[in-house]
């Protein structure tokens, strides 16, 4: 009997512990897009994501992006990347220029000439947007703008946030979104992402291969009363089963 007692007690403890840490887990919703973005067409292509989430306001998003050159190579520099939640079709309520002609500026109009990217955005990421990655990759000189990367672009890094049109795009633009617009709101809805290639290139083209939303629920903090609770059933399981062992 006091063992059967025991083994309900710890029991009990693990349910506790295991509430709190479901609690804590990312949610993460993701697309196998496998998509051909067509080659120097502005029409670009749409890849979307429906969302059912428990979480109701989002404090906190990560946006992970691969996009590489197939049939040859593609150029970074191309680029045009956007992201929107729709709360009601064709309500657009938040929305971020994650890509937006990478390393273009008044010297170099076509941008970074690199082939393909692996990356992750994240609103909780400080230093450096992502329209200057080469500037601030570690295995390059610092400010190099010139020197290619050996593979595709990995890390985490801030969205370009530069919503102007791509032709008039620079690195000195203002960054005028982010995912600050994505703040408070409910994530379940439709999640769009854009990708165009503006530019045609003489070998290859770039295929969308997946993306993902990741909200972060372990950033928002507990109400008091939920937090007391999970405590208290958590610290009565312990004390019982404490207790079972002395006798």
């Amino acid at each position: 009997m006091k063992m059967n007692n025991c083994r309900s007690s710890l029991a009990w403890v693990s349910i506790c512990w295991l509430t709190g840490s479901l609690a804590a887990r990312a949610q993460v919703y993701s697309v196998a897009a496998g998509l051909s973005i067509p080659d120097g067409d502005a029409a670009g292509v749409a890849s979307s994501l429906t969302v059912a989430s428990s979480v109701t306001s989002l404090t906190s998003l990560r946006v992970n992006l691969d996009i590489s050159g197939k049939g040859g190579r593609m150029n970074n520099g191309d680029l045009f990347v956007t992201l929107s939640h729709e709360s009601a079709p064709n309500v657009v309520d938040a929305y971020v220029v994650l890509l937006n002609r990478p390393g273009k500026t008044s010297l170099d109009i076509w941008g970074y000439y690199d082939n393909g990217l692996n990356v992750a955005f994240d609103s909780r990421a400080t230093g450096y947007d992502i329209h200057n990655y080469r500037r601030h990759v570690p295995s390059l000189s610092a400010g190099s703008d010139s020197i290619s990367l050996s593979g595709p672009l990995t890390g985490t890094w801030q969205p370009d946030g530069r919503n102007v049109s791509p032709d008039l795009v620079l690195d000195t633009t203002a960054r005028s979104t982010s995912f600050n617009s994505f703040q408070g709101i409910n994530p379940s809805g439709k999640w769009v992402l854009f990708a165009a290639d503006l530019y045609p290139d003489a070998m290859g083209y770039a295929q969308l291969n997946s993306w993902s939303i990741e909200v972060n629920p372990y950033v928002q903090v507990p109400e008091a009363s939920q937090f007391s609770i999970v405590l208290g059933l958590t610290a009565f399981g312990f004390t019982a089963w404490k207790r079972c062992q002395r006798r």
